[in-house]
């Protein structure tokens, strides 16, 4: 699952909306840790199920809305493909350890010709025993010439995500990541 970049994909389309039902998910322990990229795996204190509740807040700190979901973190997985086709382009720049995660994510789309989305995204998380707490706190801005755009307005939204480890990874889930691929795809790549 993908959910930081399907949370940006959506920042993209939605945050301008502000409604709390365009509220993008939450990125998951996982897909933080995944973002980091090959420089820093999972580390293995995070592995696990975990069933995660999601509480967003807009930029007053009113709540929006809540979630919950399950996830499974590999220790020492940390390759991030994001979905073919988003249109954002974004970095994660920060630090995973036994009991904290701190990253920060920049990026930008072009959401009509001359008109760019640009956001920042700070993730902090922290493990206790079979529990964490982390804070996502994301920030949009929008520039260019289109007509309308200077309308947009600056968007911001926290999520805080708290999350219970159910058990272990299961070994096959964790034995050999795939890259995520549509049916067409996998027919393509066999013809």
């Amino acid at each position: 699952m993908k959910r930081l970049a399907i949370a940006l994909v959506l920042s993209v389309w939605l945050l301008p909306a502000g409604s709390a039902s365009a509220a993008p998910a939450a990125p998951s322990v996982k897909s933080v840790l995944r973002t980091m990229g090959i420089a820093v795996p999972a580390p293995p204190e995070w592995d696990g199920v975990w069933d995660v509740v999601d509480s967003t807040y807009d930029c007053l700190g009113v709540l929006t809305g809540k979630s919950s979901s399950t996830d499974t973190l590999c220790a020492g997985q940390s390759t991030y493909d994001p979905p073919a086709g988003t249109p954002v382009t974004f970095s994660c720049d920060g630090t995973a350890t036994a009991t904290e995660v701190h990253i920060v994510c920049t990026g930008s789309a072009q959401i009509i010709p001359d008109c760019q989305l640009t956001f920042v995204i700070h993730v902090d998380a922290y493990l206790t025993a079979e529990t964490y707490f982390s804070v996502t706190n994301l920030n949009a801005s929008y520039s260019g010439t289109a007509v309308g755009c200077d309308l947009l307005p600056a968007t911001c939204q926290q999520i805080n995500s708290h999350g219970t480890r159910t058990g272990p990874a299961p070994v096959d889930y964790c034995a050999t990541p795939a890259r995520p691929s549509s049916w067409g795809e996998i027919k393509a790549h066999y013809r």
